[in-house]
């Protein structure tokens, strides 16, 4: 893949990997379709998970068993198990 599209702190970056390996120069602004459509990329993705995290797949007997929601993978909660592991 040639192009990264990173996300930190709410912003998004994105990198030519051929270019760049270094990631020393965000490019978002210079190619703004290639970031909406990378963007697009992982919001599907994400969805796509969503759907397998909440039993679209499989049912929902290990959903139910976690007692977890979605928003708990990526938001406050998960960020303080994260920093209480280090």
């Amino acid at each position: 893949m040639r192009y990264k599209l990173y996300k930190r702190d709410g912003n998004y970056e994105l990198y030519d990997m051929l270019n760049d390996p270094y990631e020393k120069n965000n490019i978002i602004k210079q190619k703004p379709k290639i970031a909406a459509e990378l963007k697009a990329e992982l919001a599907s993705f994400l969805e796509s998970c969503q759907g397998s995290f909440e039993g679209d797949e499989y049912g929902q007997d290990s959903f139910n068993k976690l007692r977890q929601q979605w928003s708990d993978q990526f938001g406050k909660k998960n960020q303080a198990k994260q920093k209480g592991s280090e």
